[in-house]
């Protein structure tokens, strides 16, 4: 193998141990990235690979200033790893790509078993969520979310119209034409006239949200599986702390929708 035919092959992603023992040192703490039938890629995050394959000095009689044996622990193994000769093809400041001087094919097959097994417990995860009953949250904390979404509305919902009836005649004076500043002293009276509807109308949809909020999952088409509305809140119950963030959280969703849906009502009329 060289370093040239080593590319020609597909690689596939794995995270591995591995040592490296190149001339006099060893390099512990090894991972290897990828693998293939040609060769790997090997990262050490404490090691200068260029430097130190750059100044490495050739010895009579000694090995190929390219070479290198890795060892690769494998429980299955008789000698409890592989290791195998490479040769080193380049060299980054985190790691080094080698190609195998052998093909080593029970190698790749210990890779290879190490994703299959990988993918099988993801999958079998995967089925044991989409089995699992959905998680509903202490009902307490869903009334006190409640309570502190309807304290939040009823403090700024009077201080919406407050500030309107202030803003709009004033607006109203400065209008540069009579038409604008009739519109402007209809959408006053209209916000005086109709603001218990709109009050009424907020407090559905903060009613309707929390009941979304709340419900525990719902099922995607194609029986993808069940999968929660919002997979923070169901973790509320375990500690205060996140009972908290959640509170908070929630607060200022319901502001930034609350604050636009004003503001349409606002341009609407304006």
């Amino acid at each position: 193998m060289n370093g040239q035919n080593r590319r020609q092959h597909p690689r596939s992603e794995i995270d591995h141990p591995a040592r490296l023992y190149y001339q006099d040192i060893e390099l512990r703490d090894c991972r290897i990235r990828n693998f293939s039938v040609g060769g790997l890629y090997i990262e050490n995050s404490v090691c200068d690979c260029p430097t130190m394959i750059t100044t490495a000095v050739p010895r009579p009689g000694g090995p190929d200033i390219r070479t290198a044996l890795i060892e690769i622990p494998a429980a299955a193994e008789p000698d409890g790893c592989f290791t195998v000769a490479v040769r080193i093809c380049f060299a980054s400041p985190v790691g080094i790509g080698v190609a195998f001087l052998q093909s080593n094919p029970a190698l790749l097959d210990y890779f290879r078993g190490l994703l299959s097994d990988a993918r099988a417990q993801r999958e079998s995860q995967a089925d044991t969520a989409r089995e699992s009953p959905p998680v509903r949250i202490d009902p307490m904390i869903e009334g006190r979310i409640g309570k502190a979404c309807e304290r939040f509305l009823n403090r700024h919902l009077p201080e919406f119209f407050s500030l309107c009836s202030e803003r709009l005649p004033e607006a109203a004076d400065r209008a540069a034409s009579d038409a604008l500043r009739t519109e402007l002293f209809h959408a006053q009276q209209t916000l005086q006239r109709e603001a218990e509807t709109i009050g009424a109308v907020q407090r559905t949809q903060l009613g309707e949200r929390l009941t979304q909020l709340f419900e525990p999952a719902v099922r995607e088409p194609g029986g993808a599986g069940q999968v929660s509305i919002s997979r923070e809140m169901e973790l509320i119950a375990k500690d205060e702390f996140e009972e908290w963030v959640a509170i908070v959280g929630l607060g200022h969703s319901v502001e930034s929708e609350i604050s636009g849906q004003l503001h349409r009502v606002e341009l609407g009329l304006s």
